[in-house]
């Protein structure tokens, strides 16, 4: 290294050094963010409103300030102790600009860990935020600072010998939690008493969950995953096609180049056979994508038709991004603040489908006679008569039905919407495509479709499917990991935007302006803290020293709930992985067995996220002790014929007959235990120890025993139409103090109650689990952190 470069990196390192009492390096977070969430679940929790609402001594305007003060000064104070040159790729190529090459390729060498996958996953922005990332993904981030620094920069490909790729592999290494910086001090944020004792407690938690996660893994591991040899030749394929930087200053210069993964001073003997300055082709990236269908029965026969385009983005672009999808009925304007999903269906005609708070790309209206309209034709003022005629033709249609049939059947059913489903396609680069089919409704049922009957189940009427095709549902990537200071940010923010609507509620209740509701934006901000605290829970599983676990490929999560915000459920739709051990003579080696604790570990977060608005469950832990050992059954990849065997319904054999088809193996229970609604299981990849809970329909499940009754947007879950929709129907009330003191429910109790819990994890450096724990360990804290904010 010569004289400038080690006089460069050690400025930086002194800056770093004499910074660290104000910023946060990544990890202090990552066992922390979640005690945040522990304060909205306590009022969102029975008794959390009336305890809330109890503190109403006629206090004055004066002293809600300060309450405003107490709830949100945790978090501000938390917020300012955040670097942001550890998530925010903007900031770090500001703090860059004025490096030189070699300290810029340096700086990517130094901070961000190697994980051998293949192709553009996480990007420039996710690499950094993950603080790990391949040849691609490092490759992208350091043109991203080079360009930045003005430099002109193109991306090479080759393709690795088997020499080449063992030293690549060579770079693989584990982290330690040392690794991730020192604590904050605890009093400079929020006055908790003794945090000593408190972080005893609940570590001694945590370490409960991951002893409870051994026990299943023990019962899962029935399975057998194979020789770690072939999972690892798929490493080694993976690192095969690399990628690394060519840069100069000026269009005069020669080209340099750069080998981030390996080092700035580093030089390997490959040739390029493409080079990239723009976008990069869509072989070498991940892609994902979605597209909403409805589903018509028309007599005896059912037709499906798009009311979305397919729509289709690299996943390097959707780090971070949640998507909220919903169908909004064009009743809702017409209903009154208390009107049940029966009053809203009577008042619509059309249902369009909104991604994030807008028309979805490609959207068409439909109806619940199944009939798909174009927008234009919906939103006009002839919408009405063509959902009548259309009506008059079902009817037609269903009354001579009738006539040649069993008149058995509603002859309003012969027309009818029979369902609806969202599929979710991920491409891996090279193009193979995987799509899962998630049904929003579905009025038919697997039985029925497997027989080959077009009968709609008497079970869900139109209410019913009506009230199911107004859930929300927000799904979202983990490409990486979410790194601890960059989950922080985004969540604080998300919580600190909510401050003036907060604000003006108080001032409404104390007879000031009328309260202004938040716009589509701020509730869609909102929308990232249930995924994003689920997949920080996630990469909060404790890991051995020497191992090395990371997403190969983007994992899947979608939130979804009914408007009312009751049946919540987590459903984790993919999550690949894979775990190497390092520190050995011959390099790091395929540990199968890791990737399947940590899928079990995954599989038990689910249900963390719902636990304190009722009993969560999780279908696939619960099967494993609802019958004895002897009725768990082990199906190996392609033994389809076996599921005819198990006296499961139809829905849960078809999505086991699914998973064996896709290569997995199954532990499954036989049967039902008495008294069971839902069935559970476990599917396990033999190769790369790729492990998920699944339950019902084939979602990987977790769901709500009993929902406690809450605020319309009350919960974590709250997405972006119910949390707007929440707050309009609070605008709506007369009375001032009730309506400053329904948005304080709505916006404080989703959201400002969580920033005294992020402070106390931020401080005592907790785990993201460990903050849904504080309900019970640190209760009384939280609640006297809680300020007055209504009316009796």
């Amino acid at each position: 290294m010569d004289a400038k470069r080690r006089t460069a990196r050690q400025q930086r390192r002194a800056r770093h050094e004499a910074g660290r009492d104000a910023h946060l390096r990544p990890g202090v977070f990552g066992r922390l963010v979640h005690a945040f969430v522990a304060i909205g679940l306590i009022l969102s929790s029975p008794g959390g409103i009336p305890f809330a609402s109890a503190q109403v001594a006629s206090i004055g305007i004066d002293e809600v300030e300060a309450a405003v003060d107490e709830v949100y000064g945790p978090l501000e104070r938390a917020r300012a102790a955040l670097d942001p040159t550890l998530y925010d790729i903007k900031e770090l190529a500001f703090e860059l600009a004025f490096e030189d090459a070699d300290a810029i390729v340096a700086h990517v060498h130094d901070e961000i860990a190697f994980e051998p996958y293949e192709g553009v996953l996480r990007g420039a922005q996710g690499t950094l935020a993950s603080a790990a990332g391949n040849a691609w993904d490092q490759a992208l981030m350091t043109g991203r600072l080079l360009a930045d620094a003005g430099y002109d920069v193109e991306l090479r490909r080759a393709e690795l010998d088997d020499a080449q790729v063992d030293r690549l592999l060579d770079r693989v290494r584990a982290r330690s939690a040392s690794d991730l910086g020192p604590d904050v001090e605890l009093s400079a944020i929020v006055d908790v008493g003794d945090p000593d004792e408190l972080r005893a407690e609940l570590e001694d938690r945590l370490a409960a969950f991951d002893a409870e996660v051994r026990e299943i893994d023990d019962v899962v591991a029935r399975l057998p995953t194979g020789a770690s040899d072939e999972a690892l030749e798929q490493v080694r394929e993976a690192v095969r096609d690399y990628a690394w930087v060519a840069y100069r200053l000026g269009s005069d210069g020669g080209w340099s180049e750069a080998h981030p993964v390996l080092g700035p001073d580093t030089e390997l003997d490959v040739e390029a056979r493409e080079t990239f300055e723009g976008e990069l082709p869509e072989d070498v990236q991940h892609r994902f994508g979605y597209q909403v269908f409805v589903e018509q029965r028309l007599g005896d026969s059912l037709a499906a038709q798009p009311v979305t385009e397919a729509w289709e983005r690299p996943t390097a672009n959707l780090y971070g991004v949640p998507l909220n999808f919903v169908n909004l009925p064009d009743g809702v304007d017409e209903a009154d603040a208390d009107a049940t999903p029966a009053d809203i269906l009577a008042e619509t005609s059309y249902l369009f489908p909104m991604v994030d708070g807008d028309i979805a790309p490609g959207g068409q209206a439909f109806e619940m006679g199944g009939a798909v309209v174009p927008m234009d034709a919906a939103q006009s003022p002839f919408g009405e008569i063509f959902q009548s005629i259309g009506g008059d033709l079902g009817d037609a249609a269903g009354a001579l039905g009738a006539i040649g049939g069993n008149g058995d059947e509603d002859p309003d059913d012969f027309v009818a919407l029979s369902a609806q489903w969202i599929e979710f396609t991920l491409i891996a680069p090279g193009g193979e495509r995987t799509t899962h089919r998630r049904y929003v409704v579905d009025r038919v049922g697997a039985e029925a479709r497997s027989e080959g009957r077009i009968s709609l189940d008497a079970g869900i009427d139109e209410e019913a499917a009506f009230e199911a095709l107004m859930s929300s549902h927000t799904f979202m990537l983990d490409t990486g990991r979410y790194g601890d200071a960059y989950l922080a940010a985004r969540i604080s923010d998300a919580l600190l935007a909510t401050r003036p609507y907060v604000e003006q509620a108080w001032e409404a209740a104390y007879g000031g302006p009328a309260a202004v509701a938040p716009s589509a934006e701020g509730a869609a901000d909102q929308a990232v803290i249930a995924p994003i605290s689920l997949y920080g829970m996630f990469g909060d599983a404790p890991i051995d020293d020497d191992l090395v676990s990371f997403r190969p490929a983007p994992a899947l999560t979608v939130l979804s709930q009914r408007l009312d915000g009751s049946r919540p459920q987590v459903d984790v739709v993919a999550n690949p992985r894979w775990s190497l051990r390092t520190g050995g003579p011959d390099g790091p080696t395929f540990d199968a067995a890791a990737t399947r604790r940590l899928g079990v570990w995954e599989t038990r977060m689910e249900g963390v996220l719902l636990a304190e608005r009722g009993v969560s469950f999780v279908p696939a832990i619960d099967a494993l002790s609802s019958v004895p050992a002897e009725e768990l059954r082990t199906l190996a990849p392609g033994d389809e014929e076996a599921v005819r065997e198990l006296a499961l319904p139809a829905a849960s054999r078809a999505a086991i007959v699914d998973d064996l088809q896709r290569g997995y193996g199954v532990l499954t229970p036989s049967r039902l235990a008495d008294g069971q609604e839902a069935a559970g299981w476990w599917r396990v990849d033999p190769r790369s120890g790729e492990t998920l809970g699944r339950g019902a329909d084939g979602r990987g499940a977790a769901g709500l025993e009993y929902v406690t009754t809450l605020e319309l947007a009350g919960s974590i879950l709250a997405a972006t139409f119910f949390t707007v929709k929440g707050v309009h129907e609070c605008t709506k009330i007369e009375d001032a103090e009730k309506a400053g003191c329904c948005i304080v429910q709505n916006m404080v109790l989703a959201g400002a109650g969580f920033a005294a819990g992020l402070a106390l994890g931020l401080a005592l450096g907790l785990s993201s689990l460990a903050g849904f724990l504080v309900l019970d360990v640190g209760g009384g804290f939280a609640s006297s952190m809680i300020p007055s904010v209504c009316g009796s």
